[in-house]
């Protein structure tokens, strides 16, 4: 736990001085507010429910130009409750290690977020030379994603939407027991593609709403 604080105070995510919540900084320094948090995160993990504090965010402004006067000229950001991210830090570096050992993750095509790794640079290099690979020879690119095609035989047999979340409750419910996670992991943490630890997964029921939604925007259209 004192290496995720740690860690987590070296990345420069808290951006804290205009919150209410308490930064890394406080838990660092005085090791029996550390050693409270301590306890209270145990409450969690054996309770497996998520404090609601834990589940808002603060949006700040942070200006991306000098001269400011409309309001694109800002980019949002938006600050999570401290304790969380020091919560699921430390699960998603024991989940990471997990992996790494077993050597569920090929290291070959996924290097983000893996420790060891430098993978941001080789995998923009490799989309950008795609990109202009496609400009040059004037071809389109073509990502094949599987959840959608499962969507698309889930519409046409004219699946209920109520099967497909029984659907997703039961690959869940497996998913938890196959990683070991706790009932307060949730299913964002499950299907996150901005998290730290990037799983190949992707909601079954997101992805059937958002199907839906345009087949029934298409048939109104015609």
């Amino acid at each position: 736990m004192e290496r995720s604080v740690r860690c987590s105070e070296e990345s420069q995510v808290c951006i804290i001085t205009r919150t209410k919540w308490h930064p890394y900084k406080v838990y660092k320094k005085c090791p029996k507010i550390f050693k409270h948090l301590w306890r209270l995160l145990k409450v969690v993990w054996r309770k497996g429910k998520r404090p609601s504090c834990w589940q808002k965010a603060e949006g700040c402004f942070i200006p991306k130009e000098e001269k400011l006067e409309d309001i694109t000229q800002f980019r949002t950001i938006s600050l999570l409750n401290v304790e969380g991210k020091i919560f699921f830090s430390f699960m998603a570096r024991r989940m990471t290690s997990y992996m790494t050992n077993i050597n569920y993750v090929d290291t070959s095509v996924q290097k983000g977020g893996i420790p060891g790794f430098v993978g941001c640079i080789e995998h923009t290099s490799i989309i950008s030379q795609l990109i202009q690979e496609a400009k040059v020879n004037k071809k389109d690119l073509t990502i094949i994603w599987p959840m959608p095609m499962i969507s698309r035989s889930l519409m046409l047999y004219e699946i209920t939407l109520t099967t497909v979340e029984k659907l997703e409750r039961s690959i869940n419910r497996h998913l938890r027991k196959w990683l070991g996670v706790p009932p307060s992991f949730t299913t964002v943490g499950l299907y996150s593609w901005t998290a730290k630890l990037q799983l190949p997964l992707t909601s079954l029921v997101e992805e059937f709403k958002v199907s839906k939604s345009r087949l029934v925007d298409d048939t109104e259209r015609i």
